[in-house]
Parts: structure tokens; sequence; C-alpha cells
């Protein structure tokens, strides 16, 4: 059976905020369109500590059994800030551990596969600390059964815009020592959102 996407992050969601809400002390477990901008953190940071879970596209479709499977990209980002007990560094650390080692091995709940290429990333900048906070990535690989567009039903159009920002860009590139007279040799970009 397909799922979509956005079942597929809340579900997600839901095992990562039961299995460390509470051992970690975690404020916020959430979904997240993808990405974080520097201008989300200072606003993050009095959510911290937090892990937001964002789906950052997929990739090799293939036909499983008459049902689409896709390879998915997640990212949980952790944010943490200083606490009493525990600086902001080592408080992402820990919880990237935790998340890392709840993401191998489980599929959770969902017609997946265990991950793959799990890796955590200490995203440290001069900017990123000057916010007061520790930002750290575990992300991951994970092929899923999904539902594409043509499976969709109408109302579940919105969800599918809660993933965040679809950019498409089209360019032709057109190379100057090929052009023949009189023709314009500038490339056409278009993008759309």
């Amino acid at each position: 059976m397909s799922q979509h996407l956005t079942d597929c992050r809340a579900a997600i969601v839901a095992a990562i905020e039961a299995a460390l809400k509470t051992p970690l002390k975690l404020r916020t477990v959430e979904a997240h369109r993808g990405r974080l901008t520097g201008s989300e953190l200072k606003r993050l940071g009095t959510r911290a500590p937090a892990v937001l879970l964002g789906c950052l596209g997929w990739s090799a479709l293939r036909d499983q059994a008459g049902e689409t499977e896709a390879n998915v990209t997640w990212v949980a980002t952790i944010v943490t800030k200083d606490a009493p007990d525990e600086d902001r560094g080592t408080a992402a650390v820990v919880i990237a551990n935790a998340v890392g080692g709840l993401v191998m091995g489980n599929t959770w709940g969902l017609e997946a596969q265990y991950a793959t290429g799990i890796q955590a990333r200490n995203l440290y900048a001069g900017d990123v600390d000057m916010q007061g906070v520790a930002l750290w990535t575990v992300s991951w690989q994970q092929w899923m059964t999904i539902a594409l567009d043509g499976e969709f039903d109408p109302a579940n159009i919105a969800a599918v815009a809660a993933l965040g920002d679809l950019i498409t860009v089209h360019a032709e590139h057109y190379d100057p020592g090929g052009i023949a007279a009189g023709e314009d040799p500038r490339a056409i970009d278009e993008v759309t959102q």
C-alpha cells in the first residue's frame, strides 16, 4: 500500500518523540520543511533542545510488485543551547548519537527497508555559535513505498505542499563556439517555485 511522504515523516517524528523526548529532556520534536536557515536559529533556540525532521527528497524510483519504491533522504536536525547541567555542544552530540542509534535498524512501522548511509554532522560555525546554539544533523536514506502524484487524492495536495518549497529549474546552455552568425549565445534559465 502506498504511503504519502507526509505520513512517513509523521511516523518517524512520532517514533523519535516516543523513544527520546523524555529520556533526553527534549522540548521539541517535530516535522520541519527541510534544511534550516540561519534566520531560523534564533527562533529555534528558544525551543531547544529540539529534533526537527525534514524530507530532503527522493531518488531512484523503482517498481516493486506493482508499488512505487523510492530511496528517500531524511535529515534530523538537532538544535541545543547551554543548560545548567550540560553545555550545548555535549548535548548535541548525545542527542545526535541517540537519533543515529534509533534510525539504525528501524522501519518506523512503515513499508520501508532499513536505513543506509546514516551520517552525523557537526554544523558548528561562528554565526551558529553567536546565536547561542549548537547544531548537528543526522541524515540517512531509506527505501520506502510511496504514493506519487498520480496516486494522490486531490484532498492531499495541502499535505504535499507541507513538505516544503519545491523548486524546478530549466536551463539551456549553448556553446558559443558552435553558434552561427546572428544566433544568440545566451543561456536560458527558468526557475519555478
